[in-house]
């Protein structure tokens, strides 16, 4: 069983991604100190500045109470389970 935080409006809502996560390329990775990069991203002939790669968080006490530590993501329209008729809907995470 999964569960879905959302919030529906009459008015668009303004995108929010979570200040303490960003992806990265292998080098953006390795210049930032980065440990325990998989291997395979590693090995020759993979493509280093590929961005996306890596998902990189500077939370470190994950007990911590920050009150930023959220995201806001538009629903897709199609998505099904949502039980309102507004035009806009964005995702908690």
């Amino acid at each position: 069983m999964s569960a879905i935080i959302y919030i529906a409006s009459d008015y668009p809502l303004t995108k929010v991604p979570n200040p303490h996560l960003k992806t990265l390329s292998v080098n953006e990775a390795l210049a930032i100190g980065m440990e325990d990069i998989p291997k395979q991203f590693l090995k020759p002939g993979f493509d280093r500045n590929k961005p996306d790669v890596l998902l990189w968080s500077d939370i470190i006490d994950t007990q911590s109470q920050l009150d930023d530590d959220f995201s806001i993501w538009p629903l897709d329209s199609s998505t099904e389970d949502i039980y309102t008729e507004k035009p806009y809907r964005v995702y908690l995470e």
